[in-house]
């Protein structure tokens, strides 16, 4: 049995001719960039200018085959699609900090034309990537992950792969002392933590390093020296979604970062493609999209007769979050009083929730969004929550403070569920709801054995 998570992908497929044809975009110092202002003087994290330009990276496949080099009419362009040339090679290269606080955003695109040459038919390719900025105090202090998140297909013996390093910021530069880290796979929403132990790990298909590139032992808990993990072929099928967590032991108390990303592994022979009915846009929180699998075999797209697909959802900051229960909350219900313990509704849910159950709490400005786990003694008004001895361990162990997500702007409350699961091409359905600022879906695919 394979399994295949996959997001975030553009696909251009004519299912009666041509090939299927994968692209995406890595960057190599991330898409976000901090503007830290310190009593007049700037600094950009990470800086473009030095310690690493912005390296943007066009990757095309057919099946397995990088074929970003062969296509014709290569232009990379910024702003606006098919605009102006400003390169024509496979990377493109940002040696400057060009975002400012009046252009905080900034879209660069990426097009060529591929010829199949058994069909004879022209494909055209076209990908973008936005690079934002965020502004920040002298006090900022963030995390944040480097390298290229594409593994290839080897030419050898020796296993393709790829490396990520992870960093905390603190006042505008990458600080590593008194930092530690600690990494995990995250399989069906189940982070699982790279150490000593770990399948992957003693498989060899998991290695860390240090900043030097010097390969560190195998880590028990938390590591000063493994800023870096190396990911090979054998750790993933086709997609996969790690996590890396960043302890600042200078804080106190200690305070973790995590920090989600993606790695795409172009190796293997099936492929998996989320094609969304509606695009990738809500506006206001409005919207409704169908995500429906395809998966594809080299060149073939496969009947997915016994197949299985697992879906998980996580927030705009990388934390696993849940589906909306339409059959408990078809519309959100106010939160009109909190306790650290229990959340008041003013409108009545059908059925009081039971133990293990999920609710997604937003507070009233919406940038505090918690999935809390349902403890004993709620009602269909009253619903009482859990931060210790978790059935879903993912959910929040942060307790609310008193009236945090009532005062003084009443805050909104949905029953949530904590993945949905289809058969055959089933998509799913995703709404408003479902996505705060930004949401990730990841689909796990399972062939019939």
């Amino acid at each position: 049995m394979a399994t295949l998570v996959s997001t975030g992908q553009f696909t251009i497929t004519d299912h009666n001719d041509a090939v299927s044809i994968t692209s995406f975009i890595n960057s190599s110092r991330g898409v976000s960039q901090v503007h830290n202002t310190n009593e007049g003087e700037t600094a950009y994290i990470p800086d473009w200018t030095s310690g690493g330009n912005q390296v943007l990276t066009a990757y095309v496949y057919v099946g397995s085959t990088d074929i970003a080099s062969i296509l014709t009419g290569r232009k990379w362009s910024a702003d606006t699609p098919g605009g102006t040339s400003i390169g024509s090679a496979i990377s493109y290269t940002i040696s400057t900090n060009l975002l400012t606080e009046a252009v905080p955003t900034k879209t660069y695109y990426f097009q060529g034309d591929y010829t199949d040459p058994v069909t004879g038919l022209v494909s055209h390719i076209m990908n973008s990537i936005t690079l934002t900025m965020t502004r920040k105090g002298e006090s900022a202090v963030f995390a944040q992950i480097e390298g290229t998140t594409v593994i290839n297909k080897s030419p050898t013996a020796t296993p393709s792969s790829c490396q990520i390093r992870a960093g905390i910021y603190r006042s505008g530069a990458r600080d590593i002392s008194g930092v530690s880290y600690k990494w995990y796979k995250i399989i069906a929403g189940v982070a699982t933590a790279l150490i000593t132990g770990q399948a992957d790990v003693a498989a060899g298909n998991i290695i860390f390093k240090n900043d030097a590139g010097t390969a560190q032992s195998s880590p028990t808990d938390f590591s000063a020296s493994c800023t870096t993990i190396e990911i090979r072929e054998g750790a993933i099928a086709d997609i996969g979604l790690f996590k890396a967590e960043v302890k600042d032991t200078v804080a106190s108390p200690n305070v973790v970062y995590g920090v989600t990303f993606i790695v795409f592994d172009v190796s293997d022979p099936y492929d998996v493609q989320l094609n969304s009915s509606a695009g990738d846009k809500f506006q206001n929180g409005v919207g409704t999209t169908i995500i429906t699998p395809v998966v594809t075999l080299g060149a073939s797209v496969l009947t997915l007769t016994g197949w299985t697909f697992v879906w998980t959802i996580y927030d705009k900051d990388g934390v696993r979050s849940g589906f909306n229960d339409t059959d408990k909350t078809p519309s959100a219900k106010t939160i009109t009083a909190n306790t650290t313990t229990a959340f008041t509704i003013s409108v009545a849910l059908a059925v009081a929730p039971t133990v293990g159950q999920l609710i997604k709490v937003v507070n009233g400005a919406g940038n505090v969004i918690r999935v809390y786990e349902v403890g004993s003694g709620s009602t269909t008004t009253n619903i009482v929550i859990r931060v210790t001895g978790l059935t879903n361990t993912w959910a929040s162990t942060v307790a609310p403070t008193a009236s945090e997500f009532s005062a003084p702007i009443n805050g909104t409350l949905y029953c949530v569920l904590p993945t949905r699961s289809t058969t055959a091409a089933t998509g799913i359905t995703v709404t408003g709801i479902d996505i705060d600022v930004k949401g990730t879906i990841f689909c796990e695919a399972s062939k019939p054995i």
